[in-house]
């Protein structure tokens, strides 16, 4: 037998309409706070998963001693950037050749 209470869950829309009423923002703070927080985790771990991947495949035994702001800026690269058909080669060479910052090892 269900509770009167829990027969009907609050709808989204009127979760937030409560939360911008002033009337119980000082009442309910945390738990407007908890609310934010439940709102912005993801419902699936697809997203989690394919970082690891491309973590695992950055990160190798090589690579092991990247710092985090580097291996932050590569992960972004390889989750977010722009697919290899669309990289012009040719201009980045053209580009990387009139440069004269190179290091002669």
């Amino acid at each position: 037998m269900k509770s009167k209470s829990l027969e009907k869950a609050p709808e989204f829309q009127e979760v937030l309409e409560l939360k911008r009423s002033a009337a119980y923002t000082g009442i309910f703070s945390e738990t407007f706070k908890l609310i934010d927080i439940m709102l912005s985790i993801p419902v699936g771990t697809a997203t989690a998963e394919r970082s690891f991947s491309e973590m695992k495949l950055i990160k190798t035994r090589l690579r092991s001693r990247l710092t985090e702001q580097n291996l932050a800026r590569l992960m972004r690269i390889a989750i977010e950037g722009p697919e290899l058909n669309e990289i012009n080669f040719s201009e980045i060479l053209d580009i990387f050749k009139q440069s004269n910052h190179r290091i002669i090892l």
